[in-house]
């Protein structure tokens, strides 16, 4: 009776370990990077003032007298000082005078201003890069092929692992709220380069049955 009981038992075991493995759920995150076109850069230069300073030879340079001289330098390039944008960081304490100011333009009109403020002691603060904006097509040309990467991916595993059918069973992507598009993992994805040219990337997870 013990040996039948047994034998019953290490059957069932079986049975279950068979129904636990006949399939198996698969999780897959897939990634597609799609590059901007560049359409200029910005630029954000600094000029500054020490109210207390009076140099020797030129006397006090007020901030007037030095925005003159920088609108007078630009328009020898052609460029317009009314295209430079005064930021909210431009303040007055009781020692400094700060006026700071951000320009848009080509990277030729940029490499123009980077001469001039070089010649005349303006601090540079930073120099982004501008991309086209993209538009939903692109967004659903993007979202197609992640949705591709991460099917081609489950097949590659269920296969390797000697599974006959994988199956999507649900989807979520980084619109969906669901807490799944993980910044490292993106990053992960793209190189410093392709962050740096105006990548933008659409980022899923699928859901798959393997058996």
């Amino acid at each position: 009776m013990k040996f039948i009981f047994s034998a019953l038992l290490c059957a069932m075991i079986g049975v279950m370990s068979y129904a636990q493995v006949d399939t198996v759920n698969l999780k897959v995150y897939a990634v597609c990077s799609t590059m901007a076109e560049l359409t200029g850069k910005i630029i954000t230069i600094k000029f500054e003032v020490d109210l207390n300073k009076c140099d020797p030879k030129t006397g006090f340079v007020s901030m007037e007298e030095k925005l003159f001289h920088f609108e007078e330098s630009l328009r020898t390039k052609g460029i317009d000082f009314d295209r430079f944008d005064r930021s909210f960081n431009s303040r007055v304490s009781k020692t400094h005078e700060y006026e700071v100011f951000s320009f848009s333009g080509t990277e030729q009109e940029i490499e123009d201003v980077i001469e001039i403020v070089k010649d005349q002691e303006v601090s540079i603060n930073s120099i982004k890069s501008t991309f086209e904006e993209k538009n939903l097509e692109d967004q659903d040309d993007s979202a197609i092929c992640a949705l591709q990467k991460a099917i081609d991916k489950a097949e590659y595993i269920a296969k390797s692992l000697g599974y006959e059918h994988c199956t999507l069973r649900s989807v979520d992507d980084e619109t969906s709220g669901g807490g799944y598009s993980d910044l490292a993992m993106l990053l992960a994805t793209m190189s410093i380069s392709d962050v740096l040219s105006g990548s933008s990337s659409y980022s899923i997870i699928g859901y798959f049955d393997m058996y």
